[in-house]
């Protein structure tokens, strides 16, 4: 009878046993693996995934009776055990503990059968405690076991304080670095790579330098979780770094920013796109060279003293090393052309010569800043050579000095070389040589006309040009206020001697027209269709031309330019003196008189008159 209610006392109490844990108390049941359990594990004496009982199999602890042990062992996240209860199946007279200070209890009363114990094993005050079963009652009503009674534990109530979690800290040190733990801002006593026992909201400290005095530095510097999340890397300082435990291990990571150094050449400027950069970084190099200077390649080389490849576009492969830039420059050759002016045989010009007999250099090179001379001359005295430039490729005007460092020599051209080629141009045009006629007016003043449209001209000293403008049956002789006659433009020229010699020249003036046209060729015409310079009866002016052929360069009037049917145009001189002179008794005047309008009147009036071409006050 008494062993049919130990049966259902069993069946009872191992189904209605909860399989939850609550609080800081983990229930072990031996329906589990006791291996499996989260904070703690458990070793009997023996162990059976079974227990036979009438036929039911019951899942128990079984201690064995003659000195068998119990285990209970915590891991890192059990601080003490506080109080462990035991639901022993079977009775049992002694159980000893393995701490004396630990107290071990039975409460009978709690117990639903006088043969089911529980004890309550408090202040234990250990991480890991053991039960010894020294001794077991041995009941008649249990003859049928051999050796008696083992003591069989179905459940085990275990209450204890949680540890604080720690965690472990690692450092990667970085190749050409120091990076290691300390214990506070300021201090440089190494605490190793690995730190342990770290909790959940510590500041960890660190120190992190590159090494070597090139002037590589420490950076990107990281601090990851085993999850994969960043943890923020705070600087307390140059060296110092810090950050807070996170509840998980970490991993200090850091790199070393190489330092580049660059070394400028003495004709040009480098430009480095970064002055630290990472193993594998891309670095761009470009050049500004001097002026008259040209890049001819880069050298790029580590602390070690290998050569680091640059491609042609300026890059190259940060290595695992500090490194030093430098480039190479050479000066640059240019050159300098000269084009021979036509006709060819007129002048002679050529690069630093002084003899005309040579052969003629005409393309020399030279560098940035040198100073080319060349020879510019006539060789023909009817010929003059001017309107000579230096032009670059980009169209730029380089300045020419004559004669700058030989003054006996002024043929002698110089300049300065710029950083481009040039070319030197000149012009070769024949002197024209005019003869005058002499105002039979005035003997000491000649009269010709001129016009070109191939170039401008130069007049003498003591000559003066007018262009002409119809006034009536008069032409208005209009000084052009310059000694330069612009190409295309027809002219009268007084001058104090003849023959009048007009030399080429590239400067230019700006001057009216006026109505007098001109040929640079001979040029046929129908008579009596233009008038022309001639002195007729004592009075220099344009008469009507009877001949049918114009000379080459010569200045005439279109007949249609004159409204009156006069077959003369005599001057009226629009000059800036005025009046020529002043008359108080007109009547002695024997001379063609027109008014200031330009009509012919018998005797002067009182007033401006035009006459012989000349202004007359009349009192």
């Amino acid at each position: 009878m008494k062993r049919f209610y130990y049966f259902f006392l069993m069946v009872v109490l191992i189904m209605a046993v909860p399989s939850v844990s609550f609080g800081a108390t983990d229930i072990l049941q031996p329906t589990k693996n006791a291996q499996q359990f989260t904070n703690f594990k458990v070793t009997a004496s023996s162990y059976v995934a079974s227990y036979s009982y009438k036929g039911y199999n019951l899942k128990c602890w079984k201690v064995n009776k003659e000195g068998g042990t119990l285990k209970i062992e915590g891991n890192a996240n059990v601080s003490k055990i506080t109080k462990v209860t035991l639901h022993v199946l079977f009775p049992t007279k002694t159980l000893k503990t393995s701490s004396g200070t630990s107290k071990l209890t039975m409460d009978v009363s709690s117990s639903p059968h006088p043969d089911f114990f529980i004890y309550t094993i408090t202040n234990v005050n250990q991480k890991n405690l053991t039960v010894t079963n020294t001794s077991v009652s041995e009941y008649d009503d249990y003859y049928y076991y051999e050796n008696g009674i083992d003591l069989l534990i179905w459940r085990i109530d275990v209450e204890y304080e949680a540890a604080t979690p720690t965690y472990i800290a690692t450092i990667n040190v970085p190749k050409n670095g120091k990076l290691f733990f300390v214990n506070s801002v300021g201090s440089t006593t190494s605490q190793g790579t690995t730190k342990t026992g770290i909790k959940k909201g510590e500041t960890v400290y660190f120190v992190g330098v590159a090494e070597g005095d090139w002037g590589n530095k420490l950076s990107n510097v990281t601090c990851t979780t085993e999850s994969g999340k960043s943890v923020t890397v705070k600087t307390e300082g140059t060296k110092t770094f810090s950050f807070v435990m996170p509840a998980e291990n970490v991993t200090v990571t850091a790199k070393i920013s190489y330092k580049i150094k660059v070394t400028q050449p003495k004709n040009g400027i480098i430009n480095c796109s970064k002055d630290y950069a990472l193993k594998g970084d891309i670095v761009q190099l470009s050049i500004e060279p001097s002026t008259g200077y040209n890049f001819k390649s880069y050298t790029v080389k580590d602390t070690d003293g290998n050569n680091v490849t640059v491609s042609s576009n300026g890059q190259f492969k940060m290595p695992e090393a500090g490194v030093t830039v430098t480039a190479s420059l050479e000066q640059a050759t240019y050159t300098a052309t000269i084009v021979l002016p036509e006709p060819t045989d007129k002048a002679w010009l050529s690069f630093n010569t002084e003899s005309d007999t040579e052969p003629a250099v005409l393309v020399k090179s030279y560098h940035y800043g040198d100073n080319p001379f060349f020879t510019a001359k006539e060789i023909d005295d009817n010929y003059h050579l001017y309107g000579i430039s230096c032009t670059t490729t980009s169209g730029e005007e380089v300045e020419l000095f004559k004669g700058r460092y030989n003054i006996n020599r002024p043929d002698i051209i110089d300049f300065t070389m710029p950083a481009e080629n040039v070319t030197i141009t000149a012009r070769v045009d024949k002197l024209m040589k005019l003869n005058a006629n002499p105002n039979p007016e005035a003997p000491s003043d000649y009269y010709t006309t001129f016009f070109s449209s191939d170039c401008n001209y130069t007049l003498p000293d003591g000559s003066t040009a007018y262009i002409g403008e119809v006034v009536g049956s008069e032409l208005n002789l209009i000084e052009i206020g310059t000694n330069v006659i612009p190409a295309s433009t027809a002219v009268i020229i007084k001058a104090d001697m003849t023959p009048i010699t007009l030399i080429p020249t590239a400067e230019n003036a700006t001057v009216e027209k006026g109505v007098l046209l001109g040929y640079d060729e001979d040029t046929s015409c129908e008579s009596h269709s233009v008038y022309v310079l001639s002195a007729l009866n004592g009075i220099m002016g344009f008469y009507l031309y009877k001949g049918t052929m114009l000379g080459a360069h010569k200045a005439f009037l279109p007949r249609n330019a004159v409204q009156a049917n006069v077959n003369c145009l005599t001057f009226l001189f629009d000059e800036e003196t005025g009046v020529e002179q002043i008359l108080t008794n007109p009547h002695t005047v024997k001379y063609t008189i027109y008014n200031i309008s330009g009509q012919r009147i018998a005797q002067p009036a009182k007033g401006l008159n035009i006459i012989k071409g000349k202004k007359v006050f009349i009192k």
